[in-house]
């Protein structure tokens, strides 16, 4: 629910403004206008911040020892400069690689033996490289000696009475020998060694440092919306303005009980931005949290957040498509609870999302039959319980009765249908193909009913979204009849047949002429009624049609998804049974692993995404800026 909030402004003494604030920040419902510039964070939030990240990358430790006082600071600052200055040793690794790597060609031999070489003789030794390429074209100085060729470099010395200096080659200046390189990479291998260990040893104080952290962060907030004040009559008064939910009010009366900080509610302002209280408890808060993935609503808006789970909860359930799976996401998330008391708020809701999801899955799954991708056959009692099943049945009996093209397609086909009155044995006929029996006329009868209750629960939705804000668009009401007349009438613009011919609610001639009725009426309707609320404005209606029209369609991917998923697990099935038991049970659990990671990514992207773009496209304003007061930040 959306909650209104009121502007008030707080005046008092400029002494009592700390106590105030401190007071403010334990109860936790005001909101403080920021007028100007915000304070940055301090240097000490950063260090404590960039200690618990460095902490957190070591080694987990259950057991933590609580710090006190300074103690606390000197923890992250050991942390910070044994970080650094493992960092510093492991860029002193690399150069030193580096360097190992350019001089290695060259051969292991000591710098001093060649200083003194050349102390004793008066030559001067140099080594030089030069492109293989370079090389082969280009005349040797006979005062070079060939060494070796590596990496397409050639590398050359010389000994001569002279410096010798060759445009086509770089000269090689040597500060360190191999073996010097190899004890000097010893020293900080030893040192990073022992850093390590010592940094280790750090995150048993990771409790206390986050609790540094949110006592700085508090201090800190406190510190913002006290530089928010303004101060008056030479510094002796402060004023403040600040948000305060309409239920929230009464707890105001407890915070000013001293008399010493007056507050008096305000009018709004045009350039206001009244941020947006939502309090919902239960199945509606974690619908909540699925609005806030997207955006906030503003304070116009009406609470979109029990609608939002509900549907999201219907159309992950339908994308995933398998009875089987849920029972896994069900057994997975009754394992979790396990460790419920470990998990923050927040944590403890996601996990309650996902078990409901999992039953969801359950019972959408018994409706259509689908269990592991498995093909049932009638006789079995879960195909009992699915009403998909039932439905497919009713459509085989409608065509057999009824004799029409749907009928004589299939017996031209299987002539032995001519003879079939039960429609259950109609609708099962099998056939085998590529070495697996297949259900022709169930398969298609399945597809066709999938794909239509699809398409109703688009035309629910979108109907039910346009009719939530009816008062600010009448002509939702002209549309909803639209669509639905138009539901009525296109299976016969499409020669086919839907449900509602099926189970006996409307003939498909009546169907055809009320549907037509209600477009037409509906249609005119809706921009009639645009015209009288929007005035000429309203003549932009027409291009609603087209809108949603595209909308409905876009619920086609529920069909489409939930059949992928289905053809892909009795694929992986299949596959599994000509591989043997090894290789079958490695490639079906290898599968369905597969299956489950698309239906759930698939599940959560394109079930969120028909509620916040669809769905919110008529009913939703958003754009709001999400209630934050002054509060303890808390673990």
């Amino acid at each position: 629910m959306i909650c209104k909030v009121h502007k008030y402004i707080f005046i008092g003494m400029q002494e009592e403004i700390d106590s105030f604030l401190r007071k403010a920040q334990q109860q936790g419902f005001i909101e403080f206008i920021a007028t100007k510039k915000q304070l940055l964070a301090s240097e000490v939030i950063k260090e404590i911040t960039e200690a618990i990240k460095i902490l957190y990358k070591q080694s987990p430790v259950k057991e933590q020892n609580v710090l006190i006082g300074k103690e606390r600071m000197r923890v992250v600052r050991e942390s910070l400069q044994t970080y650094t200055r493992v960092q510093q040793l492991e860029d002193e690794e690399k150069v030193l690689d580096n360097e190992y790597s350019r001089i290695d060609p060259l051969g292991d031999f000591s710098l001093e033996e060649i200083y003194e070489m050349e102390r004793q003789s008066g030559k001067r030794v140099q080594f030089f490289v030069v492109k293989e390429i370079i090389g082969n074209t280009i005349e040797i100085p006979e005062e070079l000696i060939y060494i070796t060729t590596q990496y397409d470099l050639c590398y050359f010395f010389s000994i001569s009475d002279h410096i010798l200096s060759i445009p086509e080659m770089v000269e090689m200046k040597l500060e360190y020998s191999l073996a010097d390189i190899k004890k000097k990479k010893e020293l900080v291998l030893m040192e990073k060694a022992l850093l390590e260990k010592e940094l280790k040893k750090l995150p048993c104080f990771l409790s206390s440092l986050k609790e540094l952290f949110f006592e700085e962060l508090n201090k800190h907030n406190l510190e913002v919306v006290k530089n928010q004040s303004v101060s008056h009559l030479e510094d002796r008064l402060f004023s403040l303005e600040g948000w305060i939910p309409k239920k929230q009010e009464k707890r105001l009366i407890d915070l000013l009980k001293d008399g010493k900080i007056h507050a008096e509610r305000v009018p709004t302002e045009p350039l206001d931005r009244i941020p947006t209280y939502m309090e919902n408890h239960g199945v509606a808060k974690l619908g909540e949290d699925l609005v806030y993935v997207y955006d906030v609503p503003s304070p116009e808006d009406r609470d979109p957040s029990i609608f939002v789970f509900w549907f999201f909860a219907l159309f992950f359930s339908m994308i995933v498509a398998d009875a089987g799976y849920g029972i896994l996401f069900l057994g997975a998330s009754l394992l979790f609870r396990r460790k419920k008391r470990s998990l923050s708020i927040l944590g403890k809701r996601i996990l309650k999302l996902f078990t409901m999801l999992s039953v969801g899955c359950i019972i959408w799954g018994v409706i259509i039959g689908s269990y592991f991708g498995l093909s049932l056959s009638s006789n079995n009692p879960l195909k009992h319980y699915s009403i998909l099943q039932y439905l497919v049945v009713k459509k085989a009996d409608y065509h057999i009765k009824m004799r029409d093209d749907v009928y004589e397609k299939w017996v031209i086909m299987y002539p032995q249908l001519s003879k079939v009155s039960d429609p259950r044995l109609f609708a099962e006929i099998e056939e085998e193909k590529e070495g697996k029996k297949v259900y022709p006329i169930l398969q298609e009868f399945e597809d066709n009913i999938l794909l239509e209750i699809s398409l109703l629960v688009g035309i629910f939705h979108i109907c039910f979204s346009l009719l939530r804000y009816i008062k600010r668009n009448w002509a939702a009401i002209g549309w909803c009849s639209a669509i639905v007349g138009a539901y009525f009438y296109f299976p016969d613009f499409l020669h086919a047949t839907s449900l509602v011919h099926v189970l006996g609610i409307l003939t498909k001639s009546f169907a055809k002429q009320l549907g037509c009725q209600m477009v037409i009426v509906g249609g005119s309707f809706a921009l009639i009624l645009a015209l009288i609320q929007k005035r000429w404005k309203g003549i932009g209606e027409i291009a609603n049609s087209v809108q949603i029209f595209a909308d409905i369609l876009s619920y086609l991917r529920i069909y489409a998804l939930g059949m992928a998923a289905m053809i892909m697990a009795g694929t992986f099935n299949w596959l599994g049974q000509k591989a043997g038991i090894v290789g079958g049970f490695f490639l079906i659990t290898i599968g369905h692993l597969v299956n489950i990671i698309l239906g759930i990514m698939s599940g959560v992207i394109h079930g969120l995404r028909l509620n916040f773009i669809e769905w919110y496209h008529y009913s939703f304003h958003g754009d709001g800026k999400r209630f934050n007061p002054l509060r303890l930040q808390k673990k």
